[in-house]
């Protein structure tokens, strides 16, 4: 089997829920975040999203349109990857 690189994944918080971020190119960002909502096994564990990239403001941070821009289900528990 043959493998290609989308990109790379960092562990943070966003909107104090653990998070994996990355991108996949200049206009695409992935979100990793933990299924709190699972309630049997043949459930996922985890949800991957797919977002436009947001631009960096004027003082080197990200613009935010309201809410903390993550999308709701994470929590404070490390991922386990």
């Amino acid at each position: 089997m043959s493998l290609i690189r989308l990109g790379a994944l960092w562990q943070g918080k966003e909107g104090g829920k653990a998070v994996m971020s990355g991108t996949i190119n200049s206009n695409t960002r992935v979100l990793v975040l933990k299924n709190n909502k699972k309630e049997k096994p043949n459930q996922p564990d985890f949800h991957l999203f797919l977002a436009e990239n947001e631009k960096k403001d004027e003082s080197g941070g990200y613009g935010n349109s309201g809410g903390d821009g993550a999308p709701s289900g994470g929590d404070d528990e490390p991922l386990p990857f």
